[in-house]
């Protein structure tokens, strides 16, 4: 499995190559870059990715900007979105963009290696905190 990690905190990157290197052995991370205008220009001349761990809050072009450019290239890469915020407008902006996964930062190393698996597996992951606000939306709209 290759991953690429978009983030501009070198201590998040750092902290995030470790989980992954403890959670998932057999994956190789292929890069990290801190911005999406040079995840862009990386993507257009180095494998793909099977998946990219993105942050929202990203200098100049943000993260849910990001997804779109990512998509509309490479609509085959997931995309997990990692993010210190559990605000409802830029969950669904993640997901309305095509973000196969929305995480926090708080994450714990065996919620992020099962959020990795399972968008490996064709499925969607969020924090459980996540995955509530989202089903509490869709109830409301039935009402």
């Amino acid at each position: 499995m290759k991953i690429l990690i978009v983030e501009d905190e070198e201590l998040a990157v750092k902290k995030l190559r470790g989980l992954l290197q403890e959670a998932k052995p057999d994956a190789e991370v292929l890069a990290d870059l801190d911005s999406i205008e040079s995840t862009v220009e990386w993507l257009n001349g180095n494998p793909s990715p099977d998946i990219i761990l993105m942050d929202i809050e990203m200098p100049v072009v943000n993260g849910l900007q990001g997804v779109k450019l990512v998509k509309k290239q490479y609509p085959h890469i997931k995309i997990i979105m990692q993010t210190a915020f559990d605000d409802d407008d830029k969950i669904f902006a993640a997901l309305q963009a095509g973000a196969e996964g929305y995480i926090l930062k708080t994450a714990s190393i065996i919620q992020i290696a099962q959020s990795i698996d399972e968008v490996i597996k064709g499925g969607a992951s969020m924090s459980p905190s996540i995955a509530l606000k989202v089903m509490r939306y869709f109830s409301r709209q039935q009402l």
